[in-house]
Order: structure tokens, then sequence, then C-alpha cells
């Protein structure tokens, strides 16, 4: 707690950076199945139900994508 504090975060536990971490994978082109197995669950879809949290600008990206589709 007292590094996060130094570092100007507030609010900082080990399981939000589980979170994180799964979202960051993700975001970076790293299976499910892999990351499920890394995080220690047997179902990709409970990691990704549960852990990986997309955000604004990744959402826009893909909406980019399908409009690139259909041209």
């Amino acid at each position: 707690m007292y590094t996060s504090k130094c570092a100007g975060i507030r609010r900082v536990s080990p399981h939000m950076l589980r979170h994180t971490f799964a979202t960051r994978m993700i975001e970076n082109g790293s299976d499910a199945k892999s990351l499920a197995l890394i995080i220690g669950h047997s179902n990709p879809a409970f990691t990704l139900r549960r852990y990986v949290h997309p955000n604004h600008t990744s959402l826009y990206e893909q909406m980019c994508r399908l409009s690139s589709v259909q041209q």
C-alpha cells in the first residue's frame, strides 16, 4: 500500500492488478485459453467474463474494423 501511495495511486489491491493483467494480455493478442491457464482457471469463458474489461478506445477500434470490412 505504501508504494502505491508514493506513486500517487489510490486504492490498489492485488486483485485489481490481476484484472489489469488479464485485460492487457487480451489487448496485446493473448488467446483466452492461455490467459485462463496463466491465471489458474479451467474455463476461458469465465476468465473473459470476469477479468477482462475492454476500454472505450478498444471498443472504438473494433468498430472501425467493421467499417473497413464493409467498404
